[in-house]
C-alpha cells in the first residue's frame, strides 16, 4: 500500500486588523503557504482497522456522502456523541451510506472518532481506486470503540472472507495508526439505523443565508485533487468552534495536487457577519458539487457571500505556492461593509 503524509494544522500566526490592507494580505498569504491545514495527527491510542471488499460502490456516491457526513460532523462539537445506528445518505445520491454502529455497551462514539476513520478509510479507497464495501474498526487502547461502514443503500449485505483483501497500514506523518485488515473471520458488524441523517440543505437555514460564487481559471485537476482537500479541510476546521473567526488558512494534503486557501474581506468587518469557520466549511463543501454540475474540475476563485455580504474570498490551487491571493483578486470583491 503506498504511504500517505498528513501535515499537522497550523493557523497562520499572521494578526490581521481593521486597518489592515492588501499588502498585510500578501504577507499573511506568504506565510499560510508554509502551514497548510493537513488532517490532524490522531492520538496514539486511537487505531482502525480496515475491511474491503464484495460489491463495488458508485464513486460519486461515495464521495459526495463522504464531503456530505463530514461537513455534518465538522459544524457540530469535535467530542460530540455520535449515536449506535446513524447513518448518513443524501437524498439526491442515495446509492451508498455511511453507518455508524458501536458495541452494545457503549452506544455512541465521538465525533472526532468517526471523523478519522471516514476520512483514512475514503483517502484509502481513492488511493487504491478500489471502491467496494468497507467496514473501518475503531479501536482505543486495544478496546473496540465502534465502526464506520461505508456501504451500498440500502443495507444487509454481508462481506466474506474471500471477499477480503490485507490493507497495509498508513503512515500518518511522525507515527502511524493501525489501518489494515484483521484476520479475516468475521463480517461485517449488524446493522440497526436508529438515527438517518439525510443532510438536505433545504432544511438548514444557514445555506439560505449562504452565497458562493466561482470564477474558474487556469489549469485543470483531478477529480480527487479536489475532494481531498476538501476532505482533510473539513476534518482539520471541526477541532474548532463553528464561529471561530480565522485570519487565513490552506487546506491541503502531501501527496494530492489541489490546495484551498481563504482570506477575509479587507479592511477586516466590524460587525456580523464574519468570515467564520461555519461558512468556510459550507464553502468547501459546495465545491466539488459545482465542478460536477460544471463538468469542470479545476482552479477557481471563490467569494463567500453571507446575507448579501462578501465577507471572504478564496482560491483552489494546483500548488501551495499558487494559491496565494494577491491585492488584484481582493480589490475585486470590494471593499467591507460593517
Amino acid at each position: 500500500m503506498s504511504t500517505m503524509s498528513f501535515s499537522k494544522a497550523q493557523i497562520a500566526a499572521t494578526t490581521l486588523t481593521s486597518t489592515s490592507d492588501a499588502s498585510d494580505l500578501i504577507a499573511l498569504t506568504a506565510g499560510m503557504n508554509k502551514s497548510i491545514l493537513g488532517i490532524p495527527t490522531p492520538p496514539e491510542e486511537f487505531e482502525m482497522a480496515y475491511e474491503i471488499g464484495g460489491p463495488k460502490l458508485r464513486i460519486t456516491s461515495c464521495l459526495i456522502n463522504t464531503i456530505a457526513a463530514l461537513k455534518e460532523l465538522a459544524l457540530g462539537d469535535w467530542d460530540r456523541k455520535i449515536i449506535d445506528g446513524t447513518e448518513y445518505r443524501l437524498d439526491s445520491y442515495p446509492e451508498v451510506s455511511i453507518i455508524i454502529t458501536t458495541p452494545r455497551r457503549k452506544r455512541n462514539i465521538q465525533a472526532r472518532f468517526v471523523m478519522w476513520a471516514i476520512c483514512y478509510g475514503v483517502i484509502n479507497m481513492i488511493s487504491k481506486k478500489t471502491f467496494e464495501f468497507a467496514q473501518i474498526e475503531m479501536s482505543w487502547g486495544g478496546q473496540v470503540l465502534g465502526w464506520v461502514q461505508v456501504i451500498n443503500h440500502p443495507p444487509g449485505a454481508v462481506l466474506t472472507k474471500e471477499e477480503r483483501q490485507a490493507n497495509g497500514t498508513l503512515d500518518l506523518g511522525n507515527q502511524s495508526a493501525t489501518l489494515s485488515s484483521t484476520n479475516g473471520t468475521t463480517g461485517l458488524e449488524s446493522i440497526n439505523i436508529t438515527n438517518v441523517v439525510t443532510m438536505n440543505n433545504a432544511n438548514d437555514p444557514a445555506e439560505a443565508r449562504l452565497n458562493v460564487t466561482f470564477e474558474p481559471y487556469g489549469e485543470t485537476l483531478g477529480v480527487y485533487d479536489v475532494f481531498v482537500p476538501v476532505m482533510s479541510g473539513l476534518i482539520d476546521m471541526a477541532r474548532f468552534t463553528s464561529t471561530h473567526q480565522p485570519h487565513g488558512l490552506i487546506m491541503g494534503l502531501e501527496g494530492w495536487k489541489g490546495f484551498m486557501c481563504f482570506l477575509p474581506v479587507m479592511p477586516l468587518r466590524t460587525s456580523p457577519p464574519f468570515m467564520e469557520y461555519a461558512w468556510v466549511i459550507r464553502t468547501i463543501t459546495r465545491v466539488p458539487m459545482y465542478m460536477l454540475e460544471t463538468g469542470r474540475f479545476g482552479e477557481v476563485n471563490i467569494t463567500i457571500g453571507v446575507d448579501g455580504v462578501n465577507v471572504g474570498f478564496g482560491r483552489l490551487s494546483v500548488r501551495p505556492d499558487l494559491c496565494g491571493l494577491d491585492a488584484s483578486l481582493s480589490a475585486s470583491l470590494g471593499v467591507a461593509e460593517s
